[in-house]
């Protein structure tokens, strides 16, 4: 008889009366039209160097920055970070370990974003920019209004592709 209130909830070593359920949808939903006009407003920012500086970031001075269409074919990540360096945007971010308990439930790191570069299609480019800490690279179409103003910050430096500038603008994305 040693186990027998065990399941009850209100007894000593019992189950949980209301646990997590595991079918519950945790994502958040948004409109479809704020939610174009989030990504709208953080395109706007990343091309305004007042907002991306008053994020912090370090500018070149021939800012929004404008890629020919061959830089989405760079597959050597020593290429990549000689070419962000010759533009003057820094690639080495340092990371840091979190504290609290998110050490020992797989976030052991955390790092700050770096530039973000948006690129017309699955290209080589975003194989050979994995190992670049704080650097993303992400399809046009896939953007999304965390990319483009991370933490809610409007100003995140971004580096577009011609290519990419013709898709958004052909396709009228987030309009």
């Amino acid at each position: 008889m040693n186990w027998v209130g065990a399941v009850a909830p209100g007894t000593v070593g019992g189950r949980r009366a209301h646990p997590p359920k595991a079918g519950k949808g945790w994502e958040n939903k948004i409109n479809k039209k704020e939610n174009k006009k989030a990504i709208r407003s953080g395109l706007a920012a990343t091309v305004s160097k007042v907002w991306a500086e008053r994020r912090g970031h370090k500018l070149p001075d021939h800012y929004p920055l404008v890629m020919q269409r061959s830089f989405e074919e760079i597959e050597s990540t020593k290429k990549l970070e000689k070419i962000l360096a010759g533009i003057g945007i820094q690639t080495s971010q340092e990371r840091r370990i979190r504290q609290g308990k998110g050490k020992s439930r797989g976030r052991k790191y955390k790092a700050t974003r770096g530039a973000l570069i948006v690129v017309s299609k699955d290209c080589p480019l975003m194989r050979s920019s994995k190992n670049l800490l704080g650097l993303e690279v992400c399809d046009v179409k896939n953007l999304n209004a965390e990319m483009l103003a991370p933490g809610c910050q409007p100003g995140r430096i971004t580096i577009y592709t011609e290519s990419s500038l013709e898709v958004l603008d052909k396709e009228r994305l987030f309009t």
